[in-house]
């Protein structure tokens, strides 16, 4: 009897050490959390405004960056001056691609930049690099705006990055040292310099060109020194960019148009009180609506003042046509990477929305 007493006395004491070291375990991580939030976001637990880092490769001046000023004004008013937020553009806090990894980690809480490194976390974002995918900048609103356009803001959260909204950067064009460029046939072995990005790679290979991938602060001096013959690029970015110094002509080919991402790291999003989360995604929409307008604006001042700089070539629809018929091959290449699903469901979307605007 003693013993079976005994026994049943230290069984007791088994389970009770056993609930307490479940105890302490979760205190534990409770402290720990709390370190890291803290460390985190020290301002959310000292009750100091919270800060916001903003950071692009582009100039203040740039339609881009003069968007994440207004985003700042918005932000600030709408928080009471609970968020208050810094604007780091010029490439201060690194390359695009350090600037979105900065985003993935934290130590950059947003950024403007391109969507092309989106591909490496989702294949799906491939498309928007896709030539002649967007035939007008009323489309591609209409289409990035609409249910599919909302579903593709969330595929790369998982990997760090929530897309708050889809900026433009305008169509891009052709520039070059070495001669005009009226057809296709006159870009073949031209070294241009794309974008880190394997679609734009491609349809300029297609085309006959060389393409040299390249971050986008190198362009200037490699175009300087000629180890790139030409370029491409927004007419916006090419005049605040100067390239028009170190370049002789220029075709409108509007062979991409550029999707940009306005972003969020989505574990301070998240972090960010409910009324602070709604303050954030309305500055970000009035900033994009001020951003949208501004593009149009700025294309065609930048438009002007390049053509004024270089020998300007004008393509017509019908010109235009040869080129995205001799890139169009670059839809079959990247099908099965992008997805044929997914490739189709967009690019029916896109039909559905041309067809209704043809109506009007």
């Amino acid at each position: 009897m003693n013993t079976e007493v005994k026994s049943l006395a230290e069984l007791r004491g088994v389970k009770f050490n056993v609930k307490e070291r479940r105890k302490m375990k979760k205190l534990i991580s409770l402290v720990l959390l709390m370190g890291f939030v803290f460390i985190a976001f020290p301002s959310l637990v000292l009750g100091q405004p919270i800060e916001i880092k903003v950071a692009s490769v582009l100039p203040q001046g740039h339609c881009l960056v003069d968007a994440c000023f207004k985003f700042k004004e918005e932000i600030e008013k709408l928080s009471g001056g609970k968020i208050v937020v810094k604007v780091f553009p010029s490439g201060q806090l690194g390359s695009g691609r350090e600037l979105i990894e900065g985003v993935q980690m934290g130590s950059i809480q947003m950024c403007e930049h391109s969507l092309a490194p989106l591909s490496g976390f989702s294949k799906t974002f491939l498309v928007f690099n896709l030539p002649y995918l967007f035939k007008t900048r009323e489309i591609a609103y209409e289409f990035l705006d609409s249910p599919i356009g909302e579903e593709m803001k969330r595929l790369v959260e998982k990997d760090g990055i929530l897309v708050l909204s889809f900026w433009e950067n305008g169509y891009r064009h052709v520039t070059n040292s070495k001669r005009p460029i009226k057809t296709p046939a006159d870009l073949k072995g031209l070294k241009i310099r794309t974008m880190e990005n394997p679609v734009h790679m491609e349809a300029f290979r297609q085309m006959g060109a060389l393409p040299t991938p390249m971050a986008f602060g190198e362009v200037f001096t490699a175009l300087q020194q000629g180890v790139i013959d030409g370029q491409e690029n927004s007419y916006s970015n090419m005049y605040v960019m100067k390239f028009h110094e170190v370049q002789k002509y220029i075709t409108d080919t509007s062979h991409f148009y550029d999707v940009t991402g306005f972003m969020i790291n989505p574990k301070f999003f998240y972090s960010l009180s409910p009324d602070l989360q709604e303050a954030v995604k309305k500055a970000a929409k009035t900033a994009t609506t001020f951003q949208r307008e501004r593009a149009i604006t700025d294309d065609d001042k930048f438009r002007k003042l390049v053509a004024e700089k270089l020998q300007f070539t004008e393509l017509t629809p019908e010109e235009r046509a040869k080129f995205a018929e001799a890139s169009k091959g670059t839809y079959d290449v990247f099908k099965k990477e992008i997805g044929e699903e997914n490739l189709n469901k967009i690019l029916n979307e896109l039909k559905k929305i041309e067809e209704a605007r043809s109506k009007k």
